[in-house]
């Protein structure tokens, strides 16, 4: 799983300190996106960046393991 002070270490160094709660909070979910989709294509070799993947993405989506990924209950099938 992704460390949370391996992350807080990425980003401290782009922080000027004028940062909201808010701002912080959004860096922090981009670099465990970035991380997070990382460790899919290594593990799968499937890039959620690439359209030609898209129908494994929609598969991953609706696999009972990474049911925390989504943020809806529909399921993905287009």
């Amino acid at each position: 799983m992704l460390g949370l002070l391996d992350i807080i270490d990425t980003i401290t160094p782009h922080l000027t300190g004028k940062e909201t709660v808010k701002e912080i909070n959004r860096l922090i979910r981009q670099e465990m996106g970035r991380r997070g989709a990382a460790v899919v294509k290594a593990k799968y070799g499937v890039d959620f960046h690439n359209p030609a993947h898209f129908k494994k993405c929609m598969a991953l989506l609706n696999d009972p393991e990474y049911k925390y990924l989504k943020r809806t209950s529909y399921k993905h099938d287009r």
